[in-house]
């Protein structure tokens, strides 16, 4: 059960980390060349999602109940509001998903290392708690 635990902590991280806070980067090209953000607008864009980051971050150490319900949520939400950013135009719009993906993908960071450390201690494999960090580097 405890690698179970491991591998699931790890791959929520792949896919929130991932997806929800590296996929803007290579979007970013392609959205000036097609003239939906200028430089500027995109370093906007990117502290949006920082800022969602930071308070998303913060909500979740605060988190006491529903926890799983939270860092699934997160994870989902990273994905699907990614995917939904490939349907808006202009800045203002990629600006408000980028902020509420950063906030999904706080959601997700902190959660799953709170949910997976307290599972594998558990589970008496807390050594395994290096394995899900591994995730981000490999998303």
């Amino acid at each position: 059960m405890a690698l179970r635990v491991a591998l699931s902590a790890f791959l929520s991280l792949v896919v929130a980390m991932g997806i929800g806070r590296f996929a803007f980067t290579p979007q970013v090209p392609l959205m000036i060349n097609e003239h939906q953000l200028t430089l500027t607008s995109a370093g906007l864009v990117a502290a949006f999602n920082y800022l969602g980051y930071l308070c998303g971050s913060f909500d979740a150490m605060r988190a006491s109940r529903r926890v799983e319900w939270r860092l699934k949520a997160g994870v989902w939400g990273a994905v699907i509001l990614t995917l939904l950013s490939a349907c808006v135009d202009g800045p203002w719009w990629h600006g408000i998903l980028r902020f509420m993906i950063g906030w999904a993908s706080g959601w997700a960071m902190v959660l799953v290392a709170a949910w997976s450390n307290e599972q594998l201690l558990h589970h008496g494999r807390p050594g395994l708690s290096a394995a899900v960090f591994a995730g981000p580097g490999t998303g």
